[in-house]
């Protein structure tokens, strides 16, 4: 069934995402519990959302097997919707450049995560094109 490998591909790739902050937030303290007020702390922060964007896109996709630009498609939806608010949110007070590049990054997460997906599972994805 398809269809049910979407409807659980998409939470599972937001929980990875999730997962992998709570992870690197163990191994990282300072950088979790801080409000982000220099330029170096923001570039490691961004470093790690990209990192944790590509994760959960790999995995939204090993989990779907199927169509994979349209699940990254999907994915890249659900990623926006969780990043736009948090962005006109509590990262509100962040230079523009941060904001912008949390939200421009998006894109190349779930590219990036779609094509290590299918170089992975080249089984249920067929050979690059």
């Amino acid at each position: 069934m398809p269809w049910l490998r979407t409807l659980i591909s998409l939470p599972l790739g937001v929980a990875a995402i999730v997962m992998f902050h709570k992870g690197v937030g163990v191994l990282l303290p300072r950088l979790y519990g801080t409000d982000l007020s220099n330029d170096p702390d923001r570039l490691a922060m961004l470093g790690l959302t990209v990192v944790a964007g590509i994760l959960g896109s790999f995995v939204a996709a090993g989990v779907a097997r199927h169509r994979l630009w349209l699940h990254m498609g999907l994915f890249l939806i659900v990623m926006i919707a969780i990043d736009l608010p948090a962005v006109l949110g509590y990262l509100s007070p962040q230079p523009l450049w941060f904001k912008a590049m949390v939200m421009l990054t998006l894109p190349l997460q779930a590219w990036l995560g779609g094509l290590l997906a299918r170089a992975v599972f080249r089984k249920a994805y067929g050979p690059a094109a």
